[in-house]
C-alpha cells in the first residue's frame, strides 16, 4: 500500500510537470535563406537539440519557394512563439502575425513570410549591396537571388536567435514552402508517456482520498 501511495504522488508530478512547459519565455525563429543541398522543404520536420536551440535547413524543391511556414507545438514554445527574418524583410518579404490552431487535437504556433511580387529599387540596391555584384539571380543563392522567392535548390535555414529565447528540448517542429502540407505535429513520446502515466494512477489516488 505504501508503494502505491508512493507511486501515486511521483505519478500525480510527473503528471504536473508533462502538462506544465511554460516558462514566461518565448520561443523565438528567424528564418531566411542560404545554399543548398538539404532534404526537401515539403513538410520538412525534425526537432530541436538537447538544449531548445535551432539550427537547421531544408532544401526548395519543385518551384521557387514564395512563402514559408514554421510550426511548433504551443505547449513546447516556451510561453509563445515568435518569429523573425531580418535578412527577408530588408528585400520586403512580408511576415504574418503567430496564429495557434489545433491541430489532431494539439494546440500548435504558426507563422509564415511571403515573398514580394515586385522588386523594388530600395530592395534591390541592398541585395546587390551584400553580394558585390550588380546582377542578381546569378544562383549563388545570396540575398540577390530571393527578392521574389527563394529559387529552386537553395536553402531556407532556421535557427534560434537568442539563447534566452528558447524551445523546449527535443520538440518536434515543422517548416513547409509554398503552403505545402505540415507535417504531423504530435507530443513529443516522453511527455505522453509522463500524461499517460499520471491518468494510469489517478484511479488509485481516487481510492486512497476516499478512504
Amino acid at each position: 500500500m505504501r508503494l502505491v501511495k508512493i507511486a501515486s504522488i511521483s505519478a500525480l508530478v510527473l503528471f504536473s510537470a508533462g502538462i506544465v512547459c511554460a516558462d514566461g519565455l518565448d520561443g523565438h525563429v528567424r528564418l531566411g535563406g542560404g545554399g543548398g543541398g538539404s532534404p526537401s522543404c515539403n513538410s520538412f520536420q525534425a526537432t530541436t537539440d538537447a538544449s531548445g536551440l535551432i539550427n537547421g535547413h531544408c532544401a526548395v524543391t519543385g518551384e521557387a519557394a514564395t512563402t514559408i511556414e514554421f510550426a511548433i507545438l504551443d505547449q513546447n514554445s516556451n510561453g509563445g512563439l515568435s518569429c523573425g527574418a531580418p535578412d527577408l524583410t530588408s528585400i520586403n518579404w512580408t511576415g504574418s502575425p503567430v496564429t495557434t490552431s489545433v491541430m489532431n487535437g494539439a494546440t500548435v504556433d504558426q507563422c509564415s513570410f511571403t515573398a514580394p511580387t515586385t522588386i523594388t529599387r530600395g530592395a534591390y540596391l541592398h541585395s546587390i549591396s551584400q553580394d558585390g555584384s550588380p546582377r542578381i539571380n546569378d544562383g549563388d543563392c545570396d540575398l540577390d537571388d530571393f527578392l521574389l522567392g527563394i529559387p529552386v535548390g537553395c536553402d531556407v535555414n532556421f535557427t534560434t536567435s537568442s539563447p534566452n529565447q528558447l524551445f523546449a528540448e527535443n520538440s518536434l517542429f515543422d517548416v513547409s514552402a509554398n503552403n505545402s502540407p505540415l507535417a504531423t505535429l504530435t507530443p513529443e513520446p516522453q511527455s505522453l508517456s509522463l500524461l499517460l502515466l499520471g491518468l494510469a494512477v489517478l484511479p488509485f489516488v481516487r481510492r486512497k482520498f476516499a478512504r
